[in-house]
């Protein structure tokens, strides 16, 4: 309130005078910053617009670019792909007018931007390339090694090393706590990314990790308010760890109330709502509640659709739809399923690092629903391509290899018994080796169609 008082004493009507466009255009990036501390994000962006259009208005490049610098973080902070080109901007036109420290905020933003929000690894590390020096020259302030580290940590966990980004976070929460304080809202925000790397750690207890979460939101509603969009993002993170310890009414109830604050803070058509509601989807058909499940998958697609760029790669689309897939093999709609799962293969197949397994995981599922559908000959030739990815990527004694080379022996049952019968016997072994009771099902499906096979003919 008393940043926006400021802002109304700097310029209601800012003269042509330069020191008065100045004094007015920062009364509206103080406004504009106010807001977005306080998780006003759809306030802060208007703010910001018009501190970059009064900004561009004076012909200040220096101006401009903190302008653009706080633009692109408010849309950045609303997950907006338009970040992008802002963020670029503003780091462009700092480092033509020598300021250092706005070029070094803007790629640090645009570092992070890239890892978490546009899934870019190359991005990512091209303004790693520029942070370091940058850094280095203003004398490793510690607020922007803490970034630095924190951003770096969001790299590593998209690259698949959750140990390493955890231990980047580490090292950025001790920077900021010798700064700010622990119990900082910044301190939470990368205790949160902390949180999430642990997550996809192999060795993570589930329990603690629900518990962790839960204390987490307990501090981040105390201190920052119910409709923070920090409370968004950890009762997302804390319905996915529900999820997974199949506790689906609680999973469900947090992801719906993470839903009902992301309306407010980002808007109905947001990305964030899409994906709350991809999860949402997920949990209801696991549930056993398909009509909830698809009305919740159809909008998260349709907005996601909208929302998508040409070659941006894009998981939250990936999983949205799995989730129909599933939803129509499940009625019985072979074909339809595969189409689904073809999709989402060929958008997984642009993701960067870990995701790779993703796009093989949704052609197995795509060349299931074809075998499932009569389309033998098609499934088996999709199964063979497979087969040769997991050998290829050293993925072949897990379980999705097992369950690559499981279809392909059920696909080339009727065709070739041989193949089929040395396919099925591959699917076995892994399945013995990996000593999963989750396989067994599976188990159980591969050893009834070797079976009915019969025993390998005898050469005369």
């Amino acid at each position: 309130e008393r940043l926006a008082r400021c802002t109304s004493l700097a310029g209601v009507a800012p003269s042509d005078a330069s020191p008065a466009k100045v004094r007015h255009v920062r009364g509206l990036l103080a406004r504009a910053w106010a807001s977005e501390r306080a998780g006003k994000l759809r306030l802060a962006r208007i703010a910001a617009e018009e501190a970059r259009q009064e900004a561009e208005a004076s012909g200040d490049a220096g101006l401009l670019a903190e302008a653009e610098l706080q633009r692109g973080r408010v849309l950045g902070l609303l997950h907006d792909p338009g970040a992008r080109p802002v963020l670029e901007r503003a780091r462009d036109l700092a480092l033509g007018d020598g300021d250092l420290m706005v070029a070094l905020d803007a790629a640090l933003f645009l570092y992070k931007f890239a890892a978490e929000v546009l899934e870019d690894t190359a991005l990512a590390l091209r303004q790693e390339a520029l942070l370091h020096p940058l850094v280095h020259r203003l004398g490793d302030p510690p607020w922007r090694r803490s970034q630095l580290a924190d951003a770096r940590g969001l790299v590593l966990r998209f690259a698949g090393e959750p140990e390493a980004a955890e231990a980047a976070h580490d090292e950025a929460l001790a920077l900021i706590d010798a700064l700010l304080g622990d119990g900082s809202a910044e301190s939470l925000r990368i205790e949160l990314n902390r949180l999430t790397a642990r997550a996809e750690a192999s060795d993570t207890n589930e329990d603690e990790l629900a518990a962790q979460y839960l204390a987490l939101l307990g501090r981040v509603s105390r201190q920052l308010g119910e409709r923070h969009p920090l409370t968004v993002s950890v009762r997302r993170e804390l319905a996915l760890t529900l999820y997974d310890q199949d506790a689906l009414e609680s999973a469900a109830a947090t992801a719906q109330a993470a839903r009902a604050v992301a309306r407010m803070v980002y808007g109905e058509d947001s990305r964030d709502v899409a994906v709350l509601d991809t999860l949402l989807a997920r949990l209801f058909f696991d549930d056993e509640r398909p009509a909830a499940a698809e009305w919740h998958a159809s909008v998260a697609l349709a907005h996601l659709e909208a929302l998508a760029e040409p070659d941006r790669p894009d998981s939250d689309r990936v999983a949205a739809l799995s989730v129909l897939g599933d939803i129509a093999f499940g009625r019985g709609e072979f074909v339809q399923a595969a189409k689904l799962y073809e999709r989402g293969a060929s958008l997984a197949e642009r993701l960067p690092g870990r995701a790779s397994q993703q796009a093989l995981e949704m052609g197995n599922n795509a060349a299931y629903a074809l075998y499932a559908a009569g389309q033998n000959a098609e499934a088996a030739s999709r199964l063979d391509a497979l087969a040769a990815q997991i050998e290829r990527h050293e993925l072949a004694f897990t379980n999705l290899g097992m369950s690559i080379y499981g279809n392909r022996g059920l696909a080339y049952s009727d065709l070739d018994r041989g193949a089929a019968r040395g396919s099925l016997t591959r699917a076995l072994a892994i399945a013995d080796g990996l000593e999963d009771p989750a396989l067994e099902a599976a188990r159980r499906l591969y050893s009834d169609a070797l079976v009915r096979l019969g025993p390998p003919e005898r050469s005369r």
